[in-house]
């Protein structure tokens, strides 16, 4: 289960998000989306056509990233001399300490990408209390679908006992906030 602390940090996520959607006008204009830094298209909602960066912590379309790649495969670059389609840094060694680094930093992208390694536990030890923990420091930083995965953990039992209000209260401020932005 979560610690007391990882609690209480999720009471007050979900006590302050719930005062600030209170005021959310459902109805107002879309913001804009957030563009790929390189051909400053906004970027896909669908995470199969974004790619995030370890090397510099950017995301970017994957269109940007299919032509570097088509380039490199034209220019017979070897798949260890291949370099990011943004920095044009070769991708980093160990990709969980270039995680890690980037999570430090409250990089969003890294901040998901680390809670889903927890989780699987393929690279790193399997944690799903420093998933959670990921994910809440992901809410903090307002990205509404870390709210709506916190509900999911609460729903499942996962790291934490199920809790049918918090699961309501975690989904209701992830579509609320979704709907907003």
């Amino acid at each position: 289960m979560a610690s007391l602390e990882l609690q209480a940090r999720l009471g007050n996520l979900l006590a302050t998000a719930q005062t600030e959607m209170a005021d959310v006008d459902l109805f107002a204009p879309i913001e804009e989306r957030e563009e790929c830094p390189i051909c400053m298209i906004p970027l896909p909602f669908k995470e199969g056509e974004i790619r995030f960066m370890t090397c510099c912590g950017k995301t970017i379309c994957v269109g940007c990233n299919y032509k570097q790649s088509t380039n490199d495969t034209k220019n017979k670059v070897p798949n260890h001399k291949r370099k990011c389609a943004f920095c044009c840094q070769p991708p980093p060694k160990n990709n969980i300490k270039a995680l890690k680094k980037l999570a430090k930093k409250n990089n969003l992208d890294a901040l998901k990408q680390m809670a889903v390694e927890y989780r699987r536990g393929e690279n790193i030890f399997q944690s799903n209390a420093k998933s959670i923990e990921m994910y809440i420091r992901a809410a903090e930083l307002d990205n509404a679908r870390a709210y709506g995965i916190i509900g999911d953990y609460y729903q499942n039992g996962i790291a934490v006992e199920q809790n049918i209000p918090t699961i309501f209260l975690t989904m209701t401020i992830c579509h609320g906030t979704l709907a907003s932005t």
